[in-house]
């Protein structure tokens, strides 16, 4: 999923705005009742809503790459940074892909195989080429569901690089079941490499009812990736709203692949779905 935001000249912290009253109140002179009223209310609204202060651009890495992010809140630990390591070998073919230091995604010590896809590892080479991604966990996030990506700058001042944030919540994909085949070409990694799509290539993800029977520019590219692994194709960009039965309080979120196979000289085609319960997945 796709959301983009340009910088803005960062706001000011409650503490720079509470610094700010005494020099107001000395250029009003003498504070009447009413002033003083409206320094208590811009107090109150400042405790209960702090203003966010925009990222520091600083923190940011000035050479492209795939990064782990420096936040604390946001910062993967090991084991997920593993499990997209593992899955990204899956995809690529390279063995050996790790994150050095727990911080950025490292390939010095990846060799190549017979298996994985060539577009898969085309487009993680244009990433790590020329775009700074982030990553962040965000998981158990009722805003994201499985992953989307931000734009964070047009471009890093320094290094004249674009900066993207790509949010993982990874309890998603704890609650995901269906046929093995779906499974395989709806996880971690292909969802991940769905998001760098956009920011490789600025392809967007279809409008409205379109996604309900197009899977979309990103999907199509990485339609190529599951055909090279010899994966079902993800027929459709929305998930369908199904529910099991009547009587059912619960709802699934449902995806479904597509594979044609060859029988008696014959097209026959395959399908397979891959669904969530909706209340565990804001999707």
């Amino acid at each position: 999923m796709w959301a983009s935001w340009r910088r803005s000249r960062p706001s000011p912290t409650p503490w720079e705005s509470l610094g700010a009253l005494p020099a107001a109140r000395s250029e009003r002179g003498p504070s009447s009742r009413s002033f003083v009223l409206k320094e208590l209310l811009g107090l109150v609204l400042l405790v209960l809503f702090p203003v966010q202060p925009a990222r520091a651009e600083e923190h940011w890495p000035m050479q492209p790459g795939i990064f782990n992010s420096s936040e604390k809140p946001y910062r993967l630990n090991r084991e997920k940074l593993n499990r997209i390591s593992a899955s990204f070998e899956r995809i690529t073919g390279w063995r050996g892909i790790h994150f050095e230091h727990d911080a950025w995604l490292c390939l010095k010590e990846a060799h190549l195989t017979t298996t994985g896809s060539p577009t898969a590892r085309a487009i993680i080479l244009k990433v790590l080429q020329e775009r700074i991604i982030i990553l962040e966990d965000h998981s158990r996030s009722l805003d994201i569901a499985f992953a989307a990506i931000r734009r964070e700058a047009t471009y890093h001042k320094a290094s004249d690089l674009p900066i993207f944030s790509v949010r993982v919540d990874f309890e998603d994909f704890r609650h995901l079941r269906g046929h093995p085949e779906a499974l395989a070409a709806f996880d971690l990694g292909l969802v991940l490499l769905h998001e760098l799509v956009h920011a490789a290539f600025d392809r967007r993800d279809p409008l409205s009812l379109r996604g309900a029977s197009d899977p979309g520019e990103c999907e199509a590219l990485v339609n190529e990736v599951r055909a090279e692994l010899n994966l079902p194709l993800r027929a459709h960009y929305h998930s369908e709203h199904v529910i099991p039965s009547l009587l059912s309080d619960l709802s699934f979120g449902r995806l479904r692949f597509e594979r044609v196979v060859w029988h008696g000289g014959k097209p026959r085609r395959t399908i397979y779905f891959v669904e969530w319960p909706k209340p565990f997945v804001s999707h």
